[in-house]
């Protein structure tokens, strides 16, 4: 026996609509509050060190405080060079070891720093 389509349509209740919206919302506000509680924090709030394994006043040493200057008019804080030369580019490589993992202290190393220890 085949069904018979309703002939009788009835449209969504009006307030039924409204009461699940706001029973949603009602459910989803603690939720959306938490999030905005957790949201990030504004990224850098004091300057930022860059160390880099060279002398200063060569063409790495340049390009970077180029970019430095850069980096700080875009980030709103100052972004400090720090020159550790010597030693093929091996002495700031325990000051980035030693420092806070919180992004303030970067630098640039040479691939065969990093390569060293793999190569022994």
């Amino acid at each position: 026996m085949a069904m018979k389509p309703s002939s009788r349509h009835t449209p969504p209740h009006p307030r039924r609509r409204q009461a699940l919206g706001l029973l949603g919302a009602v459910a989803l506000g603690p939720a959306w509050g938490a999030a905005l509680a957790q949201a990030p924090q504004r990224f850098p709030t004091r300057p930022i060190t860059l160390w880099l394994p060279w002398p200063a006043g060569g063409a790495t040493d340049l390009t970077f405080r180029i970019l430095a200057e850069a980096a700080s008019a875009r980030l709103g804080q100052k972004v400090l060079i720090e020159n550790r030369g010597g030693a093929g580019g091996t002495l700031a490589m325990p000051i980035l070891q030693q420092a806070q993992p919180d992004g303030y202290t970067l630098a640039q190393m040479p691939q065969t720093v990093l390569r060293a220890p793999w190569t022994r």
